[in-house]
C-alpha cells in the first residue's frame, strides 16, 4: 500500500457491477489491478517499455470519463515505438474495454431515472 493512495468510489461500484459480475475472481482482480494503477496516476507500462512510456500517469490519471479508445489507441501508439504487449490484452486492453462497458451502463435510461439534485430538499442532499 502507499501512504495517502486513495481508491475513487467508481471503482468498487464498477467491481460490483454486472460488467464483472460474471468473471471469476482472477479476471476481475486482473482488471481491477489495472485500472486501480491508472486511477492512481501510477501508470501503466510493460517490463520491455522504459519507463517514461506509460498510460495514465500522475499528469492523467484515469478517471470514470476517460476515452478508453483513446486510452487504447496511444497504448497501441506505445507498442509501435517500444514493443507490443506479449499478454494477450490483460496489460490494459481488457481493462479498459471493462470501462467502456461500465460507462455505457451507467448511461442506459435507467440512469436518468433520478430525481434531479436541484428538486431535492436541502435535508435530502446531507
Amino acid at each position: 500500500a502507499m501512504p495517502g493512495l486513495r481508491r475513487p468510489p467508481w471503482l468498487a461500484s464498477l467491481e460490483r457491477s454486472p460488467v464483472l459480475a460474471t468473471k471469476n475472481a482472477t479476471h476481475t482482480d486482473k482488471v481491477m489491478v489495472v485500472l486501480e494503477r491508472c486511477a492512481a496516476g501510477i501508470g501503466l507500462t510493460l517490463p520491455h517499455w522504459p519507463d517514461r512510456a506509460r498510460l495514465c500517469d500522475h499528469q492523467s490519471p484515469l478517471t470514470l470519463g476517460s476515452d478508453t479508445e483513446l486510452l487504447k489507441y496511444c497504448g497501441k501508439r506505445l507498442e509501435v515505438v517500444h514493443g507490443e504487449d506479449t499478454s494477450n490484452g490483460w496489460a490494459y486492453t481488457h481493462a479498459l474495454g471493462k470501462l467502456k462497458a461500465y460507462q455505457a451502463l451507467l448511461v442506459t435510461e435507467q440512469a436518468f431515472s433520478n430525481v434531479p439534485l436541484a428538486d431535492l430538499e436541502q435535508g435530502e442532499l446531507e
